[in-house]
């Protein structure tokens, strides 16, 4: 039981660093398209609204079986990762919300 719940948050964490990678370029992207067109009618990047609702319920249901984790398993290792995963995950979230909140970005539909 030990390796299945080390292997799973090996793999969420993997998830939760690609994730906050990719809101991470979103955001460089954004300040980066503010720089640029500064003074312009630069609109500031467009951002899928797919895409948001998507990392939005992925994420999630990754913190959930993190809780899961966290509750179950007795092994230092599996909480650490699983620890660490959840605050990568939440502080992916909370930079999406506060690109989305802000001027900086705009939704499409795909």
């Amino acid at each position: 039981m030990k390796l299945l719940f080390r292997s799973l948050a090996l793999l969420i964490l993997l998830i939760s660093f690609y994730q906050l990678y990719a809101v991470t370029e979103r955001v460089t992207s954004a300040l980066w398209s503010l720089y640029k067109f500064y003074g312009s009618n630069g609109e500031g990047i467009s951002i899928g609204s797919s895409m948001a609702l998507i990392t939005y319920v992925v994420s999630i249901c990754l913190l959930v079986a993190l809780a899961a984790i966290y509750k179950k398993s007795d092994d230092r290792i599996a909480l650490l990762l699983s620890k660490v995963s959840a605050f990568t995950l939440l502080f992916g979230l909370v930079l999406l919300t506060v690109l989305l909140v802000s001027p900086l970005a705009h939704f499409y539909p795909r």
